[in-house]
């Protein structure tokens, strides 16, 4: 291990030119701001240090390095220097030789990048498959190896049709080379991240345990990630499906509708920019447009299957019930006030129950008041809508130029029991956080948002 610092691995991330050496750090360290990204040659000039910490004694710093963009002329200075008189032949000793003469010139950037490769515990060559095998690279490949540090080749853009990665595979293990990694930048694979993570440990022996730690770290890290943007998708879903607004009249609607409407744009653009930055990425990312919102009428279900069971859970049990629950679902249909009902209700303990679950929309209809909602596909779509933005994070890497677009219509098919789930949110208004009276604390909410959850886990 480097002296540097004793309790900090350091790893050098090398190649050539736009090879995918940024975008490999970025993605290890879950932020697409690190460094800077360009197809043009030479993008990153001078050595940057990025670092995880795994414990209060224990870190990774990871070394982005200037591409080798003149090879041939290394080369040449390197033959040259094996054909003089030398007091080692230790290619490494060479190689700081080298270095020692080379403080400026033409190759002051590959000179950059050897001098970090001698101060590392361990290098990951980072190789663009879609490269034809040219003499350059295997050439890059020799110079890098006299440093004698473990090298793991990194092979990138491995999604792309033309990759070329058993050419490659075949290169590097005739160098002896095998322990290679495909690990695509743009198309994250967490598995494949382990598996890097797992070679690295194997090449530096298993007196460091640094890497056990940050592999249980990250995998401990990754599924919490997921979990919490599976909630957040499903609180979200909670407050939108299960807020209604009051209306009076047809003058009145268009006016509530237009504000239902803007204010759901408005807070799942919130939630959307949320989940983005949970994963690391950038508001910019997002280019999507506001989902389609639709409002539609809410109306009164009083013999909703699961509010019935829930109704019956607090009246007692056996079949009288069962027939309190009919008697008070009568009085309350039937043409009676609610001073009445409420009476009545005294010795009808279902009629109570009902009244405390319903009395505000009761009244509502016998005042001639109506509700409105979100509709039930415009639900639908803010459900898939999230569900697919799960899916493209989970899968992003942080280096992705690609802006995220989401569907503007619903495609998918819903999930199994979602309707029952969107009738159930919505005969409870005061789950909803847009409401005035939000109930967070309610225990049948908090079984709504994981039930959702897990609908969104089981889309991915």
């Amino acid at each position: 291990m480097s002296n540097e610092h004793s309790n900090t691995l350091q790893i050098a991330v090398v190649g050539h030119t736009n090879t995918g050496k940024t975008s490999l750090i970025r993605t290890l360290l879950r932020n697409s701001q690190f460094g800077q990204i360009d197809d043009r040659a030479g993008t990153t000039r001078h050595v940057e240090r990025a670092s995880i910490n795994i414990a209060h004694d224990k870190s990774i710093a990871f070394f982005d390095t200037p591409g080798l963009e003149d090879v041939e002329g290394l080369n040449i200075v390197i033959h040259k220097q094996k054909n003089e008189t030398s007091s080692s032949n230790r290619p490494r000793d060479k190689l700081e030789t080298l270095l020692s003469e080379l403080s400026s010139g033409p190759l002051e950037q590959e000179c950059k990048t050897l001098r970090q490769v001698l101060k590392s515990d361990l290098l990951l060559y980072v190789i663009d498959t879609r490269e034809p095998l040219l003499d350059k690279y295997l050439t890059e490949i020799d110079i890098i190896s006299m440093a004698g540090q473990p090298i793991i080749p990194v092979l990138n853009f491995i999604q792309k049709d033309n990759s070329r990665l058993a050419e490659w595979q075949q290169a590097l293990a005739d160098r002896g080379l095998h322990a290679t990694v495909e690990y695509d930048t743009v198309a994250f694979n967490f598995d494949a991240e382990e598996k890097l993570y797992r070679k690295c440990q194997s090449l530096l022996g298993k007196q460091h345990d640094t890497f056990q730690k940050l592999i249980e770290l990250r995998a401990n890290t990754w599924h919490e990630l997921l979990n919490n943007a599976q909630h957040a998708a499903a609180e979200w879903m909670v407050n939108a499906c299960a807020w209604r607004l009051k209306y009076r009249g047809n003058s009145h609607i268009t006016v509530v509708s237009d504000r239902l409407q803007e204010q759901l744009r408005n807070a799942e653009h919130k939630v959307l920019l949320s989940q983005l930055k949970a994963f690391g990425f950038a508001e910019d990312d997002l280019h999507t447009e506001a989902a389609k919102v639709k409002a539609g009428a809410w109306q009164l279900d009083l013999f909703d299957k699961q509010g019935l069971g829930e109704l019956g859970k607090e009246v007692g049990s056996t079949a009288a019930k069962g027939a309190a629950l009919g008697a008070g679902i009568d009085l309350m249909v039937g043409g009676l006030s609610l001073g009445a009902a409420s009476a009545i209700g005294g010795t009808l303990g279902a009629s109570w129950s009902l009244l405390q679950r319903f009395g505000g929309e009761l009244s509502s209809l016998i005042s001639g008041e109506k509700y409105i909602c979100l509709d039930n596909e415009a639900a639908r779509l803010l459900f898939l809508r999230q569900a697919e933005l799960l899916q493209i994070l989970a899968h992003r890497g942080h280096a992705s130029q690609q802006a995220v677009v989401l569907s503007d219509a619903a495609i998918q098919a819903e999930p199994k029991n979602w309707r029952r789930w969107l009738t159930n949110a919505r005969q409870h208004p005061k789950w909803s956080c847009f409401s005035n009276a939000c109930d967070t604390d309610n225990e049948k909410r908090a079984y709504s948002i994981d039930t959702l959850a897990i609908l969104f886990k089981n889309t991915a």
